[in-house]
């Protein structure tokens, strides 16, 4: 074999090896492009949902004190509407509920239970309300701040998108896998 032979076969068994190994790092820098984009997308989603989660908790810290020295929270000094109205940020967190943690979602419940109760027994008349808000108030309170600590550790491993589908997993929001063929 001839000098240029070689010269010309190892410079296509080097393009060769050369293009195979530049294929593998692009797809795996597709795959991981993509993940991380997957990955961008459940965080969004997800700080979205605690948004929710944090404006229904700011209003319901606003605390006032009633004539007889009494504190309730201001978003119970009003009509029915008045109150839904303060409600709706939980509305929507429990709408979008799919991307909070189960232990919060379990933290809303409880809270949702208790606006729910209170709810049942809202009239018009703003003082009644009032005097219903007061009877609750602690309570409000106890559950408000179950909410406020399991935002607080959700916040601290929200980037970890892989744990958190783990644990949807295993909580069963995943019934089913793809199968491969």
């Amino acid at each position: 074999m001839e000098v240029w032979q070689i010269v010309l076969s190892s410079v296509v068994l080097a393009s060769i090896v050369s293009s195979i190994f530049t294929l593998i790092i692009n797809n795996f820098t597709q795959n991981k492009s993509f993940k991380n984009d997957y990955y961008k997308l459940v965080i969004n989603k997800r700080m979205e949902a605690y948004q929710y989660i944090d404006n229904q908790l700011k209003s319901m810290k606003l605390t006032v004190l009633d004539d007889d020295a009494m504190p309730y929270h201001s978003m119970f000094g009003g009509d029915q509407q008045f109150i839904y109205a303060n409600q709706h940020d939980l509305l929507l967190a429990r709408a979008n509920g799919i991307w909070l943690s189960d232990s919060m979602e379990n933290s809303l419940s409880e809270l949702n239970r208790l606006l729910f109760e209170i709810n049942s027994n809202l009239t018009d008349n703003v003082n009644t309300n009032v005097v219903l808000a007061k009877k609750y108030y602690s309570r409000i309170v106890d559950t408000r701040e179950k909410v406020e600590n399991q935002l607080r550790k959700d916040m601290l491993v929200l980037y970890d998108v892989k744990g958190f589908l783990k644990e949807k997993k295993k909580s069963g929001m995943v019934e089913y896998q793809v199968k491969k063929q």
